[in-house]
């Protein structure tokens, strides 16, 4: 906390930091930015070699492709072959993408956390403040499949571990 005095010709200011000397964030309001899709075709196949793509808060980036040619889930360290071959609804391919995101394997765990109501798939930063107010892209073209609300909502500064890197405490 520091104070200005415009009438002394001094200027007392104490910044609030830990041992490291990185200025903490103060922010007394801070919240994580969500993001969904809803998955709206119940047929895998009309969700083959369909993507999309998840930004976590600290810029790591998943491309997600749905994949009727396979059963199993592969991951790398930027994309991750969602496997939905012989699905029998939208919700079930949204439990796979669940599944799939939530997997410790997955290059956005710790990073992004999923929840499901039936075929909907709600995202939520795992770190708060505006850097996780990112775009979700897909390949998808007339939404019929695939219809995505970006992540949105963030608040506070951009820090992570109350650390401020930027914006003001």
């Amino acid at each position: 906390i520091g104070f200005l005095d415009s009438t002394s010709t001094a200027i007392s200011f104490k910044l609030h930091t830990h041992n490291q000397g990185e200025i903490l964030n103060n922010a007394t309001s801070m919240s994580a930015a969500t993001g969904q899709i809803v998955f709206g075709d119940a047929a895998p196949a009309n969700y083959d070699d369909e993507t999309f793509t998840l930004i976590s808060s600290d810029g790591t980036t998943v491309v997600y492709t749905l994949d009727d040619d396979a059963s199993t889930n592969t991951y790398g360290a930027s994309t991750t072959n969602i496997g939905i071959q012989g699905g029998p609804n939208a919700a079930w391919i949204a439990n796979r993408t669940h599944d799939a995101i939530a997997n410790s394997s997955n290059a956005h765990y710790g990073l992004i956390s999923v929840s499901i109501s039936t075929a909907t798939l709600t995202f939520t930063q795992d770190v708060s403040g505006t850097g996780g107010n990112t775009t979700i892209s897909t390949s998808e073209t007339d939404e019929d499949d695939l219809n995505v609300t970006s992540f949105a909502g963030g608040s506070g500064p951009t820090g992570t571990n109350g650390i401020l890197t930027s914006g003001s405490a």
